[in-house]
C-alpha cells in the first residue's frame, strides 16, 4: 500500500524500493538456506522499517 501511495506522488526511488522490500521478504524458502534467509530477511526488515519510520517523521 505505500508503494501506490509513493507511485502517486511520483516518489519513483521510494516505491520500487518498497516493492523490492516486498518481494525480497516473500521470496520462498529453501530447507538448505533457513538461516540465510532469515538473517537476510531480518535485515531487509529491519532496515526498512528504519528508513519508514525516518521518511514518515520528516513529512509529518
Amino acid at each position: 500500500m505505500r508503494t501506490a501511495r509513493y507511485a502517486r506522488r511520483r516518489q519513483v526511488g521510494q516505491a520500487v524500493l518498497n516493492g523490492a522490500v516486498a518481494l525480497v521478504l516473500l521470496l520462498p524458502v529453501s530447507p538448505e538456506h533457513m538461516s540465510i534467509h532469515l538473517a537476510v530477511n531480518g535485515l531487509v526488515a529491519r532496515t526498512w522499517t528504519t528508513l519508514l519510520a525516518i521518511s514518515l517523521r520528516r513529512t509529518a
